[in-house]
């Protein structure tokens, strides 16, 4: 007989989904809805882990989204690493990445986030658009 009762860890897992939709969601659903704008990015990377639990990486995040009333993509290229507790990583904005209204931008960007900011990453951004 087959039986759909999930497992110890898979109802683990369904309420931490639960958890983070109602803190990190909900209060925030209703300004996307309304605006139609969702702030995107992605990150691509190659990472080296070392025995002892740290890590060097290098990569590329595209970001969609808006930068006060200027809105568009762009692209940043860095490398950081992970001491075991906080990663770090420096980057700098792709010459000719922007696109729509940050188009000619430039600049560096940095992140250093810990376990406690997961899943979002601080990014502290220094910008300019021609």
């Amino acid at each position: 007989m087959i039986s759909f009762e999930l497992s110890d860890e898979q109802k683990e897992i369904r309420d931490w989904v639960h958890s983070f939709a109602e803190k990190e969601i909900r209060p925030v659903a209703h300004q996307y809805d309304e605006s139609e704008e969702f702030p995107e990015a992605s990150w691509d990377a190659l990472t080296f882990w070392a025995s002892d639990g740290t890590a060097s990486y290098v990569g590329l995040m595209r970001v969609v989204g808006r930068i006060g009333e200027r809105s568009g993509s762009f692209v940043l290229r860095g490398g950081g690493s992970y001491d075991g507790a906080r990663a770090r990583i420096d980057l700098t904005v792709v010459p000719g990445s922007g696109t729509g209204e940050l188009a000619g931008i430039r600049g560096t960007a940095t992140s250093l986030s810990t376990h406690q900011d997961y899943p979002f990453m601080p990014l502290a951004l220094d910008y300019d658009v021609e």
